[in-house]
Parts: C-alpha cells; sequence; structure tokens
C-alpha cells in the first residue's frame, strides 16, 4: 500500500525533529549507551516509515518528540490528521497523552482539551464534547472557535435554548454579523414551531416577534406568522405576512402563491388582488427568481388564453417543470390535443421530472425536494431556495397550516 501522502507530510517533520532532539540531547547524556538506545529508536522508526508501516513509525517518533515547547504544535497537528482521516480513536489518544503531560502552560493545555472536544464530537459522543467545551467558554476571549462548536452541539440535540444562550454570548462578544443573526431568528422559529405545535399561540408569536428582531429579512418567520394568523383565523394578519415574502426573497413565493390569491378571494379585495398581479408582473430581481415568477406567470395565464400563454413563455425562460404545468391544464381543460396524446406527453414528462431537485442551496450546492432550513450538507442556515418549479408542487392551500421548518410530501 502507497505511503498515505498527508501522514507522509507529518511523518518527515517528526522524524526530522526527532533527529534534531536526539542531537540537542546527546550533549546532556551521562553515557554513551543512552545515546546508542536513542540513536537505535531513531534508525527504527526511520526504517518503519521507509518501509511503510505507519503505525509503528509513528509510535517511535511520538515517543522520541517528547511533548515540550518545542514539539506541542506538532502533537496537535498530527492528532488533527488523524482526526480528519477518520482514525478518532488516535486522535484521542495523543490528545489525552498532551493534557496528562505536567510541564503543559495553561493556554496548552486548553488548546488540547478544545482538540480533545472535537474529537468526541467527531465521534459522536457530544455529553463528553459539551462538558469540555462548557468548562472552556468562561476561560476563552472573544467569539472563540469553542463557542462555534458548542453551538453544532446545541444544534445536533435540538436544543434551541441552549443554543440561543451560545449565539447571545458570540453576538456579546463580537458584535452582530449576518450569519450569527440568521442562526438566532432560525432558533427562534424552531422553538415557535414547538409552541405551536403544543397549542401556545402566544409563546408562538413572542417567538416569532424574536425571529423578526433578529433578521427582518427571515422568510421562515413569516411563513409561520402566516400559519399562526390562519389558526387565529386572521386574514388580514395572513395576507400580510405572506406578502412580506415577496420582499424579503421571492424565490419563495411559490410557497405561498395560492394562499395570497385565495387569501384576496377571502376578504373580496379583487382590486388589491389585480394591484399584486400587476406588480408580480413587472418584479425585476435575479434571474433565478425571475424564472420561478415566469413559471407563476405562466399558470395564472392558464385562465385566459392557454396558446397565448405558452407562446409568451417560450420566449421567456422555459423550464420543463413550467410545460408540465402547461401540460397539465390542457388535460384538465381537454382542449385542441387529443387526449390520449396529452395523457402520453403528461406521462413522460413526469417521468423526466421524477426525481429532480425542488431546492437547492446557495452555499454548497446541496441540492433535494425537501425543503431545509438548516442546509444538510454544510449545515449553514437560510441557504436552501426554491428552484423554478410548478407552483402546485410547491405551494400550499390556504386550509394547509402546517409549514414547519420543512414541505412536507
Amino acid at each position: 500500500m502507497a505511503l498515505d501522502q498527508g501522514l507522509l507530510f507529518f511523518l518527515l517533520p517528526i522524524a526530522a525533529l526527532s533527529g534534531w532532539l536526539i542531537g540537542r540531547r546527546t550533549r546532556a547524556l551521562p553515557n554513551d549507551h543512552d545515546f546508542n538506545v536513542l540513536n537505535r529508536d531513531y534508525l527504527r522508526g526511520m526504517n518503519y516509515l521507509l518501509s511503510e508501516q505507519q503505525d509503528k513509525a509513528i509510535e517511535v517518533f511520538i515517543h522520541l518528540a517528547a511533548v515540550d515547547n518545542d514539539t506541542f504544535e506538532t502533537h496537535l497537528a498530527l492528532g488533527a490528521l488523524f482526526r480528519r482521516r477518520g482514525e478518532v480513536d488516535r486522535a484521542i489518544r495523543i490528545h489525552q497523552n498532551l493534557i496528562a503531560r505536567p510541564t503543559l502552560t495553561g493556554t496548552q493545555k486548553d488548546q488540547a482539551l478544545f482538540e480533545l472536544a472535537h474529537d468526541y464530537l467527531k465521534l459522536g459522543v457530544l455529553d463528553r464534547a459539551e462538558a469540555i467545551l462548557s468548562e472552556l467558554k468562561g476561560r476563552v476571549p472573544g467569539a472563540h472557535p469553542v463557542l462555534d462548536l458548542l453551538l453544532q452541539i446545541y444544534e445536533r440535540e435540538r436544543d434551541w435554548r441552549s443554543a440561543l444562550a451560545t449565539a447571545s454570548l458570540i453576538l456579546s462578544r463580537s458584535g452582530t454579523t449576518p450569519s450569527i443573526s440568521t442562526r438566532i431568528a432560525h432558533y427562534h422559529c424552531e422553538l415557535a414551531q414547538q409552541a405551536l405545535d403544543a397549542g401556545n399561540l402566544t409563546e408562538a408569536q413572542r417567538m416569532i416577534q424574536n425571529a423578526f428582531k433578529a433578521d427582518q429579512r427571515c422568510v421562515r418567520a413569516s411563513l409561520l406568522a402566516m400559519r399562526l394568523a390562519l389558526i387565529e383565523t386572521d386574514f388580514p394578519l395572513a395576507l400580510r405576512s405572506a406578502l412580506r415574502i415577496l420582499d424579503q426573497d421571492a424565490h419563495f413565493l411559490p410557497l405561498v402563491i395560492d394562499a395570497i390569491l385565495e387569501l384576496y378571494g377571502r376578504l373580496g379585495d379583487f382590486s388589491g388582488r389585480d394591484a399584486f398581479l400587476a406588480r408580480l408582473a413587472g418584479y425585476r430581481g435575479s434571474e433565478d427568481a425571475a424564472k420561478i415568477l415566469d413559471v407563476i406567470r405562466l399558470r395564472l395565464k392558464m385562465k385566459g388564453d392557454s396558446a397565448d400563454a405558452l407562446r409568451q413563455y417560450a420566449k421567456g425562460y422555459p423550464t420543463l417543470e413550467g410545460l408540465q404545468e402547461w401540460l397539465q391544464l390542457r388535460l384538465q381543460n381537454k382542449s385542441a390535443l387529443e387526449l390520449s396524446e396529452v395523457m402520453l406527453f403528461h406521462e413522460l414528462m413526469g417521468k423526466i421530472l421524477e426525481g429532480h431537485p425542488h431546492y437547492r442551496c446557495g452555499h454548497c450546492g446541496f441540492s433535494g425536494q425537501i425543503l431545509h432550513w438548516q442546509c444538510p450538507g454544510c449545515q449553514q442556515w437560510g441557504t436552501i431556495t426554491p428552484l423554478a418549479c410548478p407552483p402546485n408542487s410547491l405551494s400550499h392551500p390556504l386550509h394547509e397550516t402546517g409549514w414547519d421548518g420543512e414541505t412536507r410530501r
């Protein structure tokens, strides 16, 4: 088996360092016997390295490179390398060995403890990682990575109140940043969702307001506010909450377009609906948002001249999803094309679109058919948005008020 490039990168400097340490120690050794032992161990380690027996080489060189100020960082780096390679047990052994050394300074011991917590997190032993980090957080200055690691643990445990407390501590130490404000807003939304599920509407309202205080552009908070207003049959507030989404991020309009049009109808506000549709027709935003709105416009035009709607749509940004929408409506109307042809065409389009992603993360590119507020790929919050999907595959009828962070199938 060829020698791993990552290990070779670290073992060669360690071997060189061990040789230098032997040379330095030689001056302090009382007799030739001790020197010969060191020299023999060094040559044995080099032999293991050259014969690609990595495990044995590591043990020899780590033993030779005793922990001191000259080798501390090397031990940390080697432990981190093992963790990245998935050899967490080795990383834990190295870091525990460091912590046990009485010669370490307080700062060095804290560094080793932080790396050990990272090992436990990688291994999934969250309680041990949390205990170490909770001990460290009072000793580290500023917005230290210790707090970021704690947030990861609380998110995995879905302990949103502890996550909020830690995020607020980061905020107090470093000031407002878009990333931390986004996370805080979503933590409040998680708590709002829990309150809604428990029927505690007052607490849900408080959490939604807190989410808006953290991030006025939080689409999820608007969706939750709409759901709460529908539960309380406050249709004007539900409509305002839904319309806010167009200003926050037009990518999410397919989630609520049906509800918006129905709410205008329930309120009898037909002039308001016409104004909304006119605003939609004149919307100018990003290219992706424009594609989504083109599909929505196509659907709305179907109620008039479907053939003209398709011609106009083909000149814009045609998508497979939009054409399927057109075919579906033609099938419902039983117009023009032979019904058997339309059915076959619709079936083929459905097969083409089967498994086609409806959402994509703008940070890492993760895509899927379910809306996650925290990306499963990169763990970022609020980075996943809808693609140019047909509105009827994303939007919810007004009587379905179950938005809870994911679009359910």
